[in-house]
């Protein structure tokens, strides 16, 4: 019985989550961000868009070979380097690697020792922005960097891309996933 009720929560829970890219307020940037990783390369993308969907910029770099929550760790610090960089002051920060979102939004909770030193990182630097969150989303929902990741594989140098010069397919999933 009690797994029984576990299970409708969680049920209930997941259909709750949104399906596809949501917007942040008006005059706040969201900034997803992703790695991918293959045998020998690992890559990070960071896609920033306004509360209309359009993307602003997008990054790619290819990054050192180390595990999958590493990378999904660095590619969240990237992204707040890049916004202070910048001089964006209100911003979301998403991606789908549950563990280094839970350890940057759940106060209290401890970060797997793999990421311990970003997520310190990540918190002490986003004490300089006037508003700042960290939200953890399902994979489709972060379609454009997820897309943006896997492009940067295959690219042997980090580049940065307008919002009139990205990459058509890329231009196509940020419309799609909005």
């Amino acid at each position: 019985m009690e797994f029984s009720k576990l299970a409708d929560v969680e049920h209930l829970t997941q259909l709750s989550l949104p399906i596809s890219w949501s917007p942040p307020p008006e005059g706040v940037l969201k900034l997803n961000v992703d790695a991918a990783v293959s045998n020998s390369l690992t890559a990070l993308a960071v896609v920033a868009r306004y509360h209309t969907g359009t993307p602003i910029k997008t990054w790619i770099k290819p990054y050192c070979s180390c595990l999958p929550a590493q990378a999904e760790a660095a590619a969240v610090f990237w992204a707040v380097n890049l916004a202070l960089a910048e001089g964006w002051t209100k911003v979301v920060i998403e991606g789908d690697a549950k563990d280094c979102f839970d350890a940057l939004s759940v106060q209290g909770l401890q970060p797997n020792w793999v990421i311990s030193n970003f997520v310190c990182d990540i918190l002490a630097l986003s004490r300089a922005f006037f508003s700042v969150s960290f939200v953890w989303v399902r994979r489709v929902c972060n379609s454009a960097a997820h897309y943006a990741a896997k492009i940067a594989l295959r690219t042997p140098c980090s580049m940065f891309f307008l919002k009139d010069s990205l990459p058509l397919e890329l231009l196509e999933v940020c419309k799609a996933d909005f």
